[in-house]
């Protein structure tokens, strides 16, 4: 019963969340990606990525889709979908995950499955059907609970898709397509006519079968199998998915969409609103969706007359190479380009224009009002317009792949991915090669709290004072594989993330390390910002409000995908959220109400602080029990923008009404309470 009640709850919150949250991480764009299979199951249609899991529909509609990865799906590649009843079930590289309750819970069903990497799914009756990636075909009759292989006569073991004609199987191979009529007991192979015989799609209609190939559609008649190329009226001939909905079949290639009638073959371009490569193409609700290689989802309203419109709210597959946030302002750097969002992540706009390497931007940073981006095949660009319109600046630079860019009040600093390293004042175009690194280095970091660190992967941490020499800064770091640097000009705190030691912090010269909470010692992003430090793992996200001495995880409920690495932070002392970006799931956001407050290093006594009268009208006291001393408080507001500072546990803050934080300074480390002004 309490497993029972515990699954209900978890499906009701599913539920809950097809509406927009103003808390826990949420998906935030740029919406689109790519699409590699679907299905549908109940009332809903799955969307399987190449490597960005699995999302389903929202409404009956399908105007809106939702992230369906909640716990258990543990690899992001989705080769195929299939369902059975109201389950649901992914083939991956890494075998069969089952979900029932619309993909809020999935579990990994591989017992007997000899070759767990899984190519192709089909029901049949009762049954289901995985194809694998040499090691042949496997039946299950249990929901996928126990898998036995059934591959007598087989002799092609890569099984790349299945059609079913009543009780007779058809599997498609690299090697040709082979029939069962006896559930797989046995099979047979049926190529005659057949001259492409890596067979990638295949469906039945109407007493015909089709097979799909890269040199286009082969059928026959089921009765006696004996294959002819069908290509008349296909502008494109590479076949990516085959389609049957009543006696009419839907081709989709790399030049859009065909269809045809089952008998007497003729293909009709059905491309209105969309020419590019279409992967795969489904019909629901009397409307047809189809998944592309680059924009994510299609939907016509009609299947008799076929039109094509962008239906991507909530497809959150796009690459995130970079985030910027402040204040309302979001910036996404995708394999789509560069997307701008003034409304906080509400809607984006494309802004390229004469950003000419645009699909593959390294990194952004701002200098005042101007933007600049670093990108891997055209160097440095600079817009002072927030993106609307871009230049090259790439005087004196060698190289054109920059990783990373930096500001630090007087000039731009920039890393190459060849490991070699560039500075230029501000508001000029005239890098200069900097000097004092090995050769080769792997550089993943750039950051300035005061000074202008470099980290490295393999050899640690580089500093440099005059924009000219870098010079090696490890001591105390005890794992030199830096992943991740962030500084804070405030408190001129320097953090690093590393893989596989966790986070230090540099401290007088030295890097001390800071892991008391954190749930990963394998950190692949880190930042600072009002009142807060953030890292990024592999599936997380860790949050510290004193300074790194303790972590925790904000906002866990609708949690990241736990293949996601988080990759990109992004957010400032203006922002009221936090963005992070993966590398297939688009940018996900919390709000900094989410983050955590009130933790406190070990040694202290949280209870031994007390703040009276807490609500008031802005007059405090912050009495002690004990010998801790008060140095210093400082008071932020809701969104984490400092407002006051005080020396004396007697505080007098004439601030509006609402909620504040205390960060309280003592000898022996930090504690934060919240206050209430009335």
């Amino acid at each position: 019963m309490k497993h029972k009640l515990l699954n209900s709850l978890l499906l009701l919150a599913v539920l809950f969340i097809t509406q927009p949250l103003s808390a826990h991480w949420t998906t935030k764009g740029p919406y689109g990606g790519k699409v590699k299979c679907m299905t549908t199951c109940d009332t809903l249609v799955y969307v399987g990525t190449f490597d960005g899991g699995v999302y389903r529909s929202t409404n009956s509609f399908l105007t809106a889709w939702r992230y369906a990865n909640y716990d258990g799906l543990t690899n992001s590649t989705i080769n195929d979908l299939s369902s059975i009843g109201k389950k649901v079930i992914a083939a991956t590289p890494t075998g069969i995950f089952r979900s029932s309750d619309m993909g809020a819970i999935w579990a990994a069903f591989n017992t007997g499955l000899t070759n767990t990497n899984v190519l192709s799914l089909i029901k049949s009756g009762s049954n289901i059907f995985a194809g694998t990636n040499g090691g042949g075909i496997f039946i299950s009759s249990d929901s996928c609970v126990t898998w036995s292989a059934v591959n007598n006569g087989l002799t092609s073991m890569t099984v790349t898709c299945f059609a079913i004609d009543g009780s007779t199987i058809y599997a498609g191979t690299n090697n040709g397509v082979f029939v069962s009529t006896n559930n797989g007991g046995t099979w047979s192979a049926v190529n005659t006519g057949l001259s492409n015989t890596s067979v990638k799609t295949l469906v039945v209609s109407a007493n015909t079968i089709f097979a799909g190939t890269n040199t286009g559609i082969f059928t026959s008649a089921t009765s006696s199998i004996n294959w002819s190329p069908t290509n008349t009226g296909l502008s494109n001939i590479i076949i990516n998915h085959l389609y049957a909905s009543g006696n009419t079949i839907f081709a989709s290639t790399n030049g859009g969409v065909f269809t045809s009638p089952s008998s007497g073959v003729i293909w009709n371009a059905a491309n209105t609103g969309y020419t590019d490569s279409v992967n795969v193409t489904v019909i629901y609700n009397n409307k047809i969706i189809a998944g592309t290689q680059s924009d994510g989802l299609l939907k016509s309203n009609s299947v008799s007359s076929i039109s094509w419109s962008k239906s991507n709210t909530g497809f959150n597959n796009l690459e995130a190479f970079a985030i910027y946030n402040s204040g309302n302002l979001v910036i996404a750097a995708t394999n789509k380009g560069l997307y701008v969002s003034t409304d906080l992540a509400t809607t984006y706009v494309r802004r390229n224009n004469g950003l000419t390497d645009s699909l593959h931007v390294n990194c952004l940073t701002f200098v005042g009002p101007k933007l600049y981006a670093g990108t891997m095949f055209g160097g440095v660009f600079m817009s002072a317009d927030t993106g609307k319109t871009w230049t090259s600046v790439n005087n004196g630079l060698t190289t054109m792949n920059i990783k990373r860019i930096i500001d630090n009040n007087t000039h731009l600093v920039c890393a190459a991915a060849n490991g070699n390293t560039y500075s230029t004042p501000q508001g000029a175009n005239n890098w200069v090669a900097m000097t004092g690194l090995p050769a080769g280095l792997n550089i993943t970091s750039l950051a300035y709290n005061g000074a202008t660190y470099l980290g490295a992967y393999g050899t640690g941490v580089y500093v440099t004072t005059d924009n000219s020499t870098w010079s090696a800064d490890n001591t105390g770091l005890s794992n030199l594989n830096v992943t991740s640097l962030a500084g804070n000009v405030t408190s001129l705190q320097l953090f690093a993330g590393t893989d596989g030691g966790g986070i230090f912090e540099h401290v007088s010269g030295s890097w001390t390390p800071r892991n008391t909470g954190l749930s990963s010692m394998n950190i692949l992003s880190i930042a600072t910002g009002s009142i807060w430090v953030v890292a990024g793992y592999k599936g997380g996200v860790n949050a510290s409000s004193n300074g790194g001495l303790n972590w925790q995880v904000p906002g866990t409920l609708f949690y990241i995908p736990a293949f996601a690495d988080v990759t990109n932070i992004s957010f400032s002392s203006l922002s009221t959220r936090v963005f992070v970006g993966t590398p297939h799931n688009s940018l996900y956001s919390n709000g900094t109400a989410e983050f955590p407050v009130g933790i406190k290093e070990n040694v202290l006594n949280e209870n031994a602080f007390v703040v009276y009268p807490n609500p008031s009208k802005g007059i405090f006291t912050i009495a002690v029990k004990g010998n801790d001393v008060v140095k210093e408080v400082e008071i932020y507001n809701s969104v984490g923008q400092l407002q006051h500072v005080s020396v004396s546990p007697d505080i007098t803050f004439n601030g509006a009404s609402g909620i504040y934080f205390a960060k309280i300074k003592t000898d022996k480390g930090i504690v934060t309470k919240k206050l209430v002004i009335e």
